[in-house]
């Protein structure tokens, strides 16, 4: 799935958005120099990632604040969905 299809789901409630790459930009109050952005936490591993990071930008000021994701530790690895392997059956018919 791609971002913009992503945050399409996700029908947020913003009517000022747009999707830049894989980054969600939102303008929460109409007129208001707040910025909402939402882009994925990358992880050490191609194409996969640990979650969501949320920000709120100022438009003068820049980053105000943002989330940081929780982390795996260096003995886990985040949950991803993987294509199943074939197997060969090797049961005989009863």
């Amino acid at each position: 799935m791609h971002a913009r299809e992503f945050f399409a789901e996700l029908e947020l409630p913003f009517a000022d958005r747009a999707v830049v790459g894989d980054t969600y930009y939102a303008t929460p109050i109409p007129g208001a120099p707040l910025r909402l952005r939402i882009d994925f936490s990358p992880t050490q591993w191609a194409n996969e990632y640990a979650g969501l990071r949320l920000a709120t930008l100022h438009q003068d000021r820049g980053e105000l604040d943002d989330s940081e994701p929780v982390r795996p530790t260096s003995r886990s690895r985040p949950r991803v969905m993987r294509k199943p392997q074939m197997t060969k059956n090797t049961s005989t018919p009863t």
